[in-house]
C-alpha cells in the first residue's frame, strides 16, 4: 500500500509486478507510515486508534481526579480524526446527554466533569448554532499525523508541561 505519511490516507494499493520507488522522508514520518502499514495488515484502520502523548498526559493527569480520567478515556473513541472534536462517526456532535449515556453517569455529573476539564485545558467547549461542540486537547491525544490549526487557538492558554510549562500560543 502507498500511504500518505501526513494524513495516513491510503493513496493506492500496489499490485503484483508494480515497481515501488521510495523517496526520502523524515525518519519520524517513515516510522509512522510503517506503523500505519502494520496496523492495516492487522485489519485495523487509522481511525480505529488514537495516540497519546504519554509524558504530557502523565503530567496533566496529576491534576485530574481518577473519575475525570475515566470519563475522558471513555469518550476518546468518539474523537474525530483531524479536528479532535467529540462526535459520532456520522458527524453529529456529542451532547452532554450523549456523554451521560456513553459514560453511565448523570447529566449533572457530566457537566461537572466537562467544566473541570475545560478549566484544565483538557477539553474545549465551542458554541455553534445547534449547541456546543467539545474538543480534546491534541497535546494529550490525537488520531491523525497532524491536526487542524484552529485547535492551537482553542487551546492557546494550555501550558505545555513538556516544553517548560510555556503556553502553546508562545511556542
Amino acid at each position: 500500500m502507498v500511504v500518505d505519511a501526513e494524513t495516513g490516507e491510503i493513496l493506492m494499493v500496489a499490485s503484483e509486478g508494480d515497481q515501488i520507488r521510495v523517496y526520502p522522508q523524515k525518519k519520524h514520518n517513515q516510522k509512522e507510515a510503517d506503523a500505519i502499514l502494520s496496523l492495516k495488515e492487522m485489519g485495523i484502520t487509522y481511525e480505529q486508534y488514537f495516540r497519546i502523548n504519554v509524558l504530557e498526559f502523565a503530567l496533566t493527569a496529576s491534576t485530574m481526579t481518577p473519575n475525570e480520567i475515566g470519563f475522558l478515556m471513555s469518550l476518546l473513541p468518539y474523537m474525530s480524526y483531524v479536528t479532535c472534536c467529540l462526535s459520532y462517526s456520522n458527524g453529529n456532535d456529542l451532547t452532554a446527554d450523549d456523554m451521560a449515556e456513553i459514560t453511565g453517569v448523570t447529566w449533572k455529573t457530566v457537566l461537572g466533569y466537562l467544566e473541570s476539564l475545560r478549566k484544565k485545558d483538557v477539553i474545549y467547549r465551542g458554541k455553534h448554532s445547534k449547541g456546543y461542540q467539545y474538543f480534546v486537547n491534541p497535546w494529550l491525544f490525537s488520531k491523525g499525523s497532524k491536526f487542524n490549526s484552529t485547535l492551537k487557538t482553542m487551546f492557546r492558554n494550555y501550558r505545555v508541561k513538556t516544553r517548560g510549562n510555556k503556553k502553546w500560543s508562545e511556542l
